[in-house]
């Protein structure tokens, strides 16, 4: 299967976005496909998981995400769905340029 990335740029700073991706009680507001959250762990580290409820096409699934690694520090989290990477903007202060989101499925 061929890997495929999806790059957004969001006008937040990268820490609050890494933050969002990285709360998957939040997993609702972001993901129009996943329809409520069951089971979050209390602290997300590598071997944690969460369980959410899937709606598309007419059917409706649970689905269950492993964390692989996380690295706060480099905002980047690897789950066993999809790796994703909040980078901090460029410019700082009024007109910043957005944090840069790439996610790969």
């Amino acid at each position: 299967m061929r890997e495929q990335s999806t790059t957004r740029f969001v006008s937040a700073p990268a820490d609050d976005v890494f933050e969002l991706i990285t709360s998957p009680e939040h997993l609702p507001e972001w993901n129009k496909a996943i329809i409520r959250v069951i089971d979050v762990p209390e602290e997300l580290h590598a071997g944690a998981e969460w369980v959410v409820q899937l709606s598309a096409l007419g059917q409706s699934w649970r689905s269950r995400s492993t964390v692989l690694d996380i690295d706060s520090d480099g905002r980047h989290l690897r789950t066993g769905r999809a790796p994703m990477t909040a980078t901090p903007p460029t410019r700082t202060g009024p007109g910043a340029s957005p944090t840069h989101l790439v996610g790969a499925r």
